[in-house]
């Protein structure tokens, strides 16, 4: 008997809205610890984040396949402090350590889909760039992004 291959379930990037945000918001402060756990440059806590969510200040986006969360992008219009032109700054974006993936999750798609996604969102708000900040030069780079700054600190 012939079985056909099944379709693999689409990716849904669905906004969170902040009525909504209990139900995933163990799934986007875990994603928030483990960012701050890597980054030790990171000044925010997760609940100033979940706190611009909720206030409405920013946006999250849950990336999912059928019912399993694979991450999520929380992000928010930024003007530029001179010019005004308006950015769409990613503040966060995290998916699900490599250990809980599953063959059919595909996470390297659902970042790809994730990033055309934010692209959309920018040219809909009007956006000139996206713009974020990471320590990961490779991640950057490997989505068509290039580093326009570098930021120094001192040692002490």
């Amino acid at each position: 008997m012939n079985q056909s291959p099944q379709t693999p379930t689409q990716v849904q990037i669905q906004t969170n809205p902040p009525s909504n945000l209990h139900e995933y918001a163990a799934f986007i402060e875990r994603g928030l610890s483990d960012i701050r756990r890597k980054v030790s440059a990171i000044d925010w806590m997760p609940f100033d984040v979940l706190g611009a969510i909720r206030g409405g200040q920013a946006e999250c986006v849950i990336v999912s396949r059928g019912t399993k969360a694979l991450g999520f992008v929380v992000w928010y219009r930024q003007a530029r402090p001179w010019s005004g032109k308006l950015d769409l700054f990613v503040w966060a974006a995290w998916a699900i350590p490599l250990r809980e993936r599953e063959a059919g999750d595909n996470v390297s798609e659902a970042v790809l889909l994730t990033v055309q996604w934010l692209k959309e969102q920018k040219r809909l708000i009007g956006a000139n760039k996206i713009v974020f900040i990471s320590s990961r030069k490779g991640f950057a780079r490997r989505f068509g992004f290039k580093p326009v700054l570098m930021t120094f600190w001192d040692r002490e």
